[in-house]
């Protein structure tokens, strides 16, 4: 018993998943509500990452926007929901990051289950634009 124990994790990893890694040169933007938009206070993970690759030349924009939404509702202040997501898209493009790490569902969350198709229809969309 105690074998399967410590073999699930290890089964349930995946052997064909590559370890992250960031090259020298990278262009890291964290992308979310927030959870990223406080990272420009404490800096926790891009200490860890820079710490990580401590050989590499890696930059870090933070695009983080508190209280926003996969739908740009807070980038978009007095406007509609559509202007914020076109900023985020603008910021994005502007910023021309090699890896995005991406936060959202917080907010969204308070919408309770009946929120969750909105959300996963939204959240496509955003990665659907952000790929581009």
């Amino acid at each position: 018993m105690l074998l399967a124990f410590l073999l699930v994790p290890q089964l349930a990893r995946g052997a064909d998943t590559p370890a992250f890694d960031l090259k020298d040169g990278e262009r890291v933007a964290l992308v979310g509500n927030t959870f990223f938009e406080r990272e420009q206070t404490y800096s926790y993970l891009e200490t860890l990452l820079a710490t990580r690759f401590p050989d590499r030349n890696i930059a870090f924009r933070n695009l983080g926007w508190s209280g926003d939404t996969v739908f740009g509702t807070a980038r978009a202040y007095f406007e509609q929901p559509d202007a914020g997501f076109e900023r985020l898209k603008r910021h994005v493009t502007e910023v021309k990051p090699t890896v995005l790490f991406v936060c959202y569902g917080m907010g969204e969350s308070f919408d309770g289950p009946g929120g969750l198709e909105g959300f996963v229809k939204g959240y496509n969309r955003l990665l659907d634009m952000l790929e581009e």
